[in-house]
């Protein structure tokens, strides 16, 4: 008889990271500032010949709906994570604990055509506002 031991799924748990992330609202603005962010990456977000926004991932286009977050991945990478998701399984940035913060000009890219800021989160539930 064989021995398939080594088959047996063993526990493990996920490294430690930081990663950058946009609470979607669904608006041109907040549409906008994801194209913006992501559009000189491997993954970008592009407008969906359906009109809505949509991200060229590593697996394929994926669609964003209001309330979905856009990750940056550690290799700068875009996906789109469902908030149950991503709130089960990532903690906010609380008063700029983590130590690779955005720096000033990454905020900077956050600021809409009329100067309104985008909120630029590490992760957490938060607005775009």
């Amino acid at each position: 008889m064989e021995n398939f031991s080594q088959f047996v799924p063993q526990l493990y748990r996920l490294k430690p990271m930081v990663i950058q992330a946009v609470l979607t609202d669904g608006s041109d603005e907040s549409n906008q500032a994801i194209i913006e962010w992501t559009k000189d990456s491997l993954t970008p977000a592009v407008v969906a010949p359906s009109g809505t926004l949509a991200i060229h991932t590593l697996a394929g286009l994926v669609r964003v709906d209001p309330g979905d977050y856009v990750i940056r991945g550690i290799n700068s990478d875009f996906y789109v994570c469902r908030p149950d998701i991503f709130e089960a399984s990532h903690n906010a940035n609380v008063a700029g604990r983590f130590a690779n913060k955005p720096t000033d000009a990454q905020s900077r890219n956050w600021q809409t055509a009329s100067g309104e800021a985008v909120s630029l989160v590490t992760s957490g539930r938060h607005s775009t506002r």
